[in-house]
């Protein structure tokens, strides 16, 4: 017999297994939430004390900048800075825009080059995951020093995934809405986009897809537009597929537009059913009967049918002697 069965438990916890012979730390585990394993299906066995924890909810689009952002003063609890940052545009408008970060010390006031940093519309602010990220102009070339050297001004480049919202007519311009993740303080946050194909030659040919369809693009920033909004320039932008249901939801875009497809069928249908029926004209029947008359007329009568004589079928009967 092996000695696991003649020797008690080494552990106050744990129990003996009735006709096993073996014991268990079962409760053990259980009292530490630690998960079980089955050994014939090897699939973990949720303990009956452990909590299950909700997870946040996360969705397909994303948008990044990219840009020299000008850091300001901030605001700093528990190591998380809420730094205030300006950033010009194409057109020389300032925008101020909120920077969120996590950092032993405060980062230094100055000019910095970020690249594809999440970046949210509603409202303005930008979330830094790491602060390595960021990349501090010299101060001989940031342009502080009138008639000094500098570098040159790059336009504020934004990249990501959404979803278009509406398009024009021709098919030139579109609104593309959706969420980006800034950090665990801040979570999801939206963001909206009017970007149009610049008038060039290369974009002649050039069309967005569809409505209510999620893309990937690329823009520069022209101006702010207002209530949230930038007028962009639409460099490219690809198809990727149909929005899911639930985004479409969660951005509001849960109205078919003009551009939908199935809902165009759907009216082609309903038309057709009840389409009115066009009343016949008098005078195209009266002209009608007139020509089939002329042409019965015209028409040369076939002769009349004779009828055949009957020849009677000849008796194949004998006659008799008395015939």
């Amino acid at each position: 017999m092996p000695l696991r069965h003649s020797y008690p438990a080494a552990n106050p916890r744990s129990t003996y297994v009735e006709g096993e012979g073996i014991y268990t730390l079962a409760p053990l585990l259980q009292h530490h939430n630690i998960p079980l394993t089955d050994r014939k299906t090897n699939q973990m066995s949720a303990s009956p004390s452990a909590t299950t924890t909700t997870k946040n909810t996360k969705w397909v689009t994303h948008l990044a900048l990219s840009a020299d952002v000008i850091l300001g003063q901030a605001k700093t609890e528990n190591c998380v800075h809420e730094i205030d940052c300006t950033f010009d545009d194409s057109e020389g408008q300032v925008h101020k825009v909120a920077l969120n970060c996590w950092a032993r010390d405060v980062p230094e006031q100055g000019v910095y080059i970020l690249v594809n940093i999440p970046f949210a519309t509603h409202p303005l602010r930008l979330g830094l995951p790491d602060i390595g990220s960021l990349r501090q102009i010299p101060d001989e070339l940031d342009g502080g020093e009138i008639g000094g050297v500098t570098l040159p001004s790059a336009p504020i480049f934004l990249t990501g995934t959404g979803v278009i919202h509406s398009i024009s007519a021709d098919r030139k311009s579109v609104v593309l809405k959706g969420l980006t993740y800034l950090n665990k303080t801040h979570q999801w946050q939206a963001w909206t986009l009017n970007s149009a194909f610049p008038d060039t030659p290369k974009y002649n040919m050039w069309m967005a897809p569809g409505a209510r369809n999620l893309v990937s693009f690329d823009c520069t920033v022209i101006r702010e537009a207002g209530d949230h909004t930038f007028d962009t320039a639409l460099n490219r932008i690809t198809l990727l597929g149909p929005a899911p249901a639930p985004l479409l939801q969660a951005l509001g875009v849960v109205s078919p537009t003009s551009d939908d497809r199935a809902e165009r069928i759907r009216q082609a249908r309903a038309a057709r059913q009840t389409r009115p029926e066009t009343p016949p004209n008098p005078t195209e029947d009266k002209d009608s009967k007139e020509e089939t008359a002329k042409g019965e007329v015209n028409t040369p009568k076939a002769p009349a049918t004779v009828p055949r004589a009957v020849t009677p079928t000849p008796s194949q009967r004998k006659r008799g002697r008395h015939e």
